[in-house]
């Protein structure tokens, strides 16, 4: 944001932003900043992908899966701490849940 904002003062200014998060620029500012700004991002690290869409993605699969729990969530609350493998992970995971299908929509 700061050589966003000093740009016209330093025309010659280059900014190398690491992990920036991607919901500051509208794409007006990411159109006029391309030429000056090198964004570096690692993997999935979720700061430079926060968007308010992707926010409401999130909460949105957050209370599906949450609603197709089939126990009590203390219960499952206390179990998803333990560390299991891929094969255990998804007979627990079939133990828990509801399919998509037939989850309460009330």
């Amino acid at each position: 944001i700061l050589a966003t904002m000093i740009r016209h003062k330093y025309p010659r200014l280059r900014c190398f932003a690491f992990e920036p998060p991607g919901c500051v620029y509208d794409e007006a500012l990411c159109n006029f900043s391309e030429s000056f700004i090198t964004s570096f991002v690692r993997h999935d690290d979720i700061v430079p992908r926060l968007a308010p869409a992707n926010a409401d993605a999130l909460r949105d699969e957050f209370f599906e899966l949450l609603a197709r729990v089939k126990i009590p969530k203390f219960k499952l609350f206390r179990d998803i701490r333990d560390i299991v493998n891929d094969d255990d992970l998804s007979r627990r995971n079939l133990a828990v849940l509801r399919a998509t299908e037939s989850t309460p929509r009330d």
